[in-house]
């Protein structure tokens, strides 16, 4: 009788036992489930932030270097517009302080330190531009023949009428200074307007900048499939990768 009531006895246990394993797996595999898909969720969205992150540091990072490049290259060119000016300060105080005929020591030396400045950075410099008093004196620098200089002090003033000894920024555009037989050259310019219309002195030094210098930079950088750099400033702005129309940026995006 005992070994019955044992046997039944033992059954019982055994049956409640993988009666309450089997309400502890039912309770625990979802839970297992539940933690490991909220893990994975959590562990994805932790390393996307830090892919995300980690773009947004190299991309500014870029653009930083590439800004550095650009200002140091655009102040070694401002330097040399200073020197220059400097330079043929001779030529242009005897054109303003006396009738005398310029000496011709002061054409040599103006037009050496203009050779070498435009042989030194002729892979940025388009070219040079000196033009006093309508023509007076003028002196130039550039690598095809030009038929002809088209400028006016007076046009020019008007335009860009700060004081007197202003420096300006004039971005990509048609060169419309130098005109030659089917000209189509684009380039940015650095000048410097001297006097105004009434003074005895006036004109301009002028560096034109190479298109090919820019697109050098800009065109190379990579951001992404329709991302693109772009040197934007009050008159326009210039960019050289082709992407589609609707990631351009319109005249109001720039304002």
């Amino acid at each position: 009788m005992k070994s019955i009531r044992g046997i039944l006895s033992s059954l019982l246990i055994s049956r409640s036992s993988k009666h309450l394993k089997s309400s502890i797996i039912r309770l625990f595999i979802p839970l297992i489930a539940f933690s490991v898909i909220i893990t994975g969720t959590f562990s994805y969205y932790i390393a996307y932030r830090q892919i995300e992150n980690n773009a947004y540091v190299s991309l500014a990072d870029t653009i930083s270097q590439t800004k550095i490049l650009l200002d140091s290259k655009l102040s070694d060119i401002f330097e040399q517009m200073l020197y220059v000016k400097r330079a043929v300060e001779p030529i242009y105080l005897s054109m303003k302080y006396s009738e005398v005929n310029i000496k011709p020591q002061y054409y040599i030396s103006a037009e050496s330190n203009l050779s070498r400045v435009y042989s030194n950075y002729y892979s940025i410099i388009d070219s040079i531009l000196m033009y006093f008093n309508d023509g007076q004196f003028m002196l130039q620098k550039r690598d095809y023949i030009s038929d002809d200089i088209n400028f006016s002090f007076k046009d020019r003033r008007q335009k860009y009428n700060d004081r007197d000894g202003d420096f300006y920024w004039l971005n990509l555009h048609q060169d419309g200074i130098f005109k030659y037989h089917g000209n189509k050259n684009k380039v940015a310019s650095i000048f410097n307007l001297i006097g105004d219309n009434d003074s005895k002195l006036r004109g301009i030094i002028l560096f034109n900048l190479r298109e090919s210098f820019f697109s050098s930079i800009l065109e190379n950088v990579e951001i992404s499939e329709n991302g693109y750099l772009a040197l934007i400033s009050e008159d326009g702005s210039m960019s050289f990768k082709k992407v589609e129309d609707k990631y351009m940026l319109d005249a109001d995006s720039l304002i």
